[in-house]
């Protein structure tokens, strides 16, 4: 049902399907944008009162992106369904004029609601993701017990793939107040059920969520802030950047699958450009770390400059000697896929491909035929030319494989150019057991500042958005959040790193605001302006989720974004 208020909410909705690149967020998971048709704009609810599904009217208002059914899924649920505004004589304190309507656990003052009708009447939202093998899917839902309990109808939350049940639990009074710790009446509790893949998951199996009334009659389920995500359990490659499906999901190095635990590199080309005229090695690795801590997920790494000076080998530097160091690990281009040399007696016999992408994975076209390295192709220093020489230093090209890539030419040491930058060596690790929060912070060594409101590294992002973003809390980092682009009058957009393993007690929301004074939650209202937020997951690429915001009403003069962090209990 397209209405001026939701027609470029809904339309951008099946430009994600489209796109191939659907959000498993659920729409209006909070029931805030409910709106009635028409020029007019947005009515709110008033203060106990209700907006019900009218399944005779072609034009009635309805939440956003749900659909609610009968139990045998063939025709509309009967009875009284829609959203309500709780008030005091439903759920105590719930009342508009304290905290706005807002109790614990809920997300904006309006509920779904099921009231009467008959048994397994059930809320729907069909997402348009397939299942993915390795993974968690977990529904979250604020289950309401009215300060009545007896008009309690049961809940049964549902994972379906394909249309079919694969994760169904019900929850009772009883179940919600031993949740608590307390009795459940006149509260929203949260509960929660989970589905793990298999790895040898059928494919094409569209996911949905269900919230489902069990009890019939003059029974009642009111439900709110209903949150579905996804985690990867497959290995993950740290920092984000390694494809482990390329190759055929195969190590190089071992030609076996990938598995936790076995070691890597990455390898740029700086973005930036600097002289060499210092004789200092630490200087050139200062140089190359600050360019990777100003992006997003790389300051969480240590890296080094790949050049010599006089009393300083490349390959000593970087810790890829084969004589000191051993076979080392493979090492692999800033896009995720390409491998560069398969072991260190690999990288300096004569590079695989030539590193052309930078720090933050864009391939490089221009400049790329004079990089500083003072260095033989082996990776020791060039006689007479290392960094720090005067007047010419020894360089090699970014787009030539081979030996050229360290040894090419020369150039003045007051000329500026780029450099090549190696990291520590890294680890895929075993997703398969999220962490939550104090394991997590805890694994970074850090002996205090470790509650979630803290900034260790004095960076501006607190340690809870630091998990959210997936980087070091104790190493400061560029600011996560990109400038807000604008799409079309309506329609903005930005991104922000992506944990691929989030804390499992963590939860992430966004808000808006028009001064920073008011943070407003997605899908809420400020006056006639209405602003919902819609999170892609790994778009444009792994490691980024790219978030769109959707404007009803009067686009604000000033617009502002914020993520915000919560702990589950």
């Amino acid at each position: 049902h397209l209405t001026p208020e939701n027609l470029l909410e809904r339309a951008d909705y099946l430009v994600n399907i489209l796109e191939g690149s659907p959000s498993i967020t659920p729409v209006n998971g909070n029931f805030e944008n409910n709106r009635i048709p028409g020029i007019s704009g947005v009515s709110p609810i008033g203060d106990g009162k209700s907006r019900l599904i009218n399944t005779s009217a072609n034009n009635a208002a309805r939440p956003l992106g749900w659909r609610v059914l009968s139990a045998d899924g063939l025709s509309a649920a009967d009875g009284n369904n829609g959203v309500m505004n709780p008030s005091n004589s439903s759920y105590n304190n719930s009342s508009d004029f304290i905290n706005g309507g807002i109790l614990p656990n809920m997300n904006g003052k309006h509920t779904a609601t099921l009231r009467n009708g008959s048994p397994g009447n059930y809320f729907l939202q069909s997402t348009r993701v397939l299942a993915k093998p390795l993974s968690t899917y977990k529904l979250t839902v604020a289950i309401g017990v009215r300060n009545d309990p007896s008009s309690f109808g049961n809940a049964r939350l549902e994972i379906t793939a394909n249309g079919v049940a694969v994760q169904s639990q019900s929850f009772s009074k009883n179940n919600l107040d031993t949740i608590r710790g307390e009795n459940s009446a006149g509260k929203f509790t949260d509960v929660s059920i989970s589905w793990n893949t298999p790895e040898n998951l059928n494919a094409n199996l569209p996911l949905a969520i269900r919230i489902v009334k069990e009890s019939g009659g003059s029974f009642a389920l009111d439900f709110d802030h209903v949150r579905f995500t996804e985690t990867s359990n497959a290995p993950q490659g740290q920092l984000g950047i390694l494809d482990l499906t390329a190759n055929g999901g195969i190590n190089p190095a071992t030609n076996q699958p990938w598995q936790a635990g076995d070691p890597y590199r990455l390898l740029f080309v700086t973005s930036g450009t600097t002289r060499a005229t210092s004789s200092n090695i630490a200087t050139y690795n200062t140089f190359v770390q600050n360019l990777a801590s100003a992006t997003p997920t790389l300051g969480s790494a240590t890296w080094k400059a790949v050049g010599s000076t006089a009393t300083t080998d490349a390959h000593d530097n970087t810790g890829t000697n084969p004589n000191a160091d051993g076979n080392g690990a493979p090492i692999f281009l800033m896009d995720g896929t390409s491998l560069a040399a398969v072991d260190n007696q690999d990288l300096w016999n004569g590079i695989n491909i030539a590193p052309t992408y930078n720090e933050f994975g864009n391939l490089v076209t221009s400049n790329l035929g004079t990089i500083f390295t003072g260095s033989e192709g082996d990776g020791s220093t060039f006689p007479g030319r290392p960094l720090g020489n005067s007047p010419n230093i020894r360089t090699g090209r970014a787009d030539s494989p081979g030996f050229s890539w360290m040894r090419n030419y020369n150039t003045s040491a007051t000329n500026e150019h780029r450099m090549y930058a190696l990291s520590e060596i890294l680890t895929v690790n075993n997703a398969g057991s999220p962490q939550n929060f104090a394991s997590w912070i805890n694994s970074f060594g850090l002996t205090s500042q470790l509650g979630l409101d803290d900034d260790p590294d004095n960076d501006g992002t607190p340690n809870s958005i630091e998990n959210i973003f997936g980087t070091h809390p104790g190493k400061a980092n560029a600011p996560g959040i990109s400038a807000p682009v604008q799409i079309s009058p309506t329609i903005f957009s930005f991104s922000h790193p992506q944990n691929p393993n989030l804390a499992s007690d963590i939860s992430l929301s966004y808000c808006w605001s028009p001064n920073l004074l008011t943070r407003i939650p997605s899908g809420n209202s400020l006056g006639s302006t209405n602003i919902t937020l819609f999170p892609q997951l790994n778009t444009p690429f792994p490691g980024t989720t790219t978030v769109r915001a959707i404007i009803s009403g009067p686009v604000p003069e000033k617009l502002f974004f914020q993520i915000s962090a919560t702990q589950n209990p």
